[in-house]
């Protein structure tokens, strides 16, 4: 009997919801394997549900959430990863650039991209296996993506875009409530055919590559830098000087990049490090003055002030959860959250800051003589 190719065996699907008390869990969800980190970046709590529907050869997730949003990282491995807004997408940017009605940003393993949103946003986030991607685009296209690229895929109009969005919701739905029927591999099958015959036969057959400009890159690496850099405040100068480049320019890579300007990404960067230390800490070992204080926050009026606003609780409503087991809505318990940085961005990070400490050595030096 000749063997099934690898490819053509779709194992048996299933369904599954739940609902989030922070947005980094949710998201820990909905991007599974991605590599990706997600700050809140409007006045909390930030609290969203999230549905998704799996085969072998795909995963459909929708979500909504109630704060805005900036989310960074790299693609599923071995992936195709795109994702539709439901609603208005005004107020959403991906990898810098306006998401439009007709437009759907796609990026593949490995390629870096940004998500941000000012204000609660719900999306459909489509991760689909590479080779079952190709199949489907060779089929319906006649062509492949280009390894390691972004893209727009194009819709004929803005009602085409709302149109397609019902019309995986509705799968979406439908597959749920009819769950028991994915333990067929066969049915497991036909819903990821439909799925991605339905998104491949509303794009245009041309989708367009995204390229950066060069002051997106500069602030990829200026916020890598202040990733790095928790021991000490950075100051406007010294970002500028380490990149070379103009306070103007960063700050507008910055703002279409990430939504935010430069300053605000720290503080609210430096805010969740915090949030994400009060969860994983013991109560009896730690306090929130130590936590704060350790992550730059020597203001401690200011900071819970801050905190509180944008998280919607306490700095000691956080550490204390840890001791009640806050879980999530499907009863499973919440992984610590640790961002891990980008790869390709190592070398050029390991650059920049050996270039600081060669200026603070010098400094030093010049003050002793």
């Amino acid at each position: 009997m000749p063997q099934t190719p690898r490819d053509a065996r779709i194992l048996a699907g299933r369904t599954g919801r739940a609902g989030f008390d922070d947005v980094q869990s949710m998201m820990d969800r909905v991007l599974r394997d991605w590599t990706q980190e997600c700050f809140q970046i409007s006045p909390g709590p930030g609290s969203g549900q999230h549905m998704f529907v799996e085969t072998e050869g795909l995963r459909l997730d929708a979500s909504h959430w109630s704060t805005g949003v900036l989310i960074r990282g790299e693609g599923a491995p071995e992936s195709v990863c795109i994702g539709l807004v439901d609603g208005d997408p005004a107020s959403v940017r991906f990898r810098g650039r306006p998401v439009a009605p007709a437009r759907i940003p796609l990026v593949q393993s490995a390629v870096e991209f940004e998500f941000a949103s000012v204000l609660p946003t719900a999306a459909l986030v489509l991760t689909v296996d590479r080779a079952v991607f190709q199949r489907h685009a060779n089929a319906m296209w006649g062509r492949e993506l280009a390894p390691g690229a972004a893209y727009m895929l194009a819709l004929p109009g803005i009602d085409q875009g709302l149109v397609l969005v019902q019309r995986l919701k509705a799968m979406l739905a439908i597959l749920h409530q009819q769950s028991p029927y994915l333990a067929s591999p066969r049915v497991a099958a036909l819903a990821t055919d439909k799925i991605l015959s339905e998104l491949l036969a509303s794009a245009a057959m041309d989708p367009q590559r995204v390229v950066l400009p060069h002051r997106h890159h500069l602030a990829r690496d200026a916020a890598a830098y202040l990733r790095a850099v928790t021991d000490q405040p950075v100051s406007i100068r010294q970002l500028c000087e380490l990149l070379d480049v103009n306070w103007r320019t960063l700050d507008q890579g910055f703002l279409e990049l990430y939504g935010v300007t430069p300053k605000a990404y720290m503080r609210v960067a430096r805010l969740h490090h915090v949030r994400r230390a009060l969860s994983a800490a013991d109560p009896a070992d730690r306090t929130v003055t130590d936590i704060a204080v350790s992550w730059g926050f020597f203001q401690l009026g200011r900071f819970a002030v801050e905190y509180r606003r944008l998280f919607g609780e306490k700095p000691s409503d956080t550490l204390w959860k840890r001791q009640t087991g806050s879980r999530d809505a499907d009863g499973s318990a919440r992984p610590n959250d640790v961002p891990i940085p980008h790869s390709r961005q190592s070398r050029r990070l390991d650059m920049i800051v050996s270039k600081r400490r060669s200026a603070d050595d010098a400094d030093t030096t010049e003050g002793t003589t």
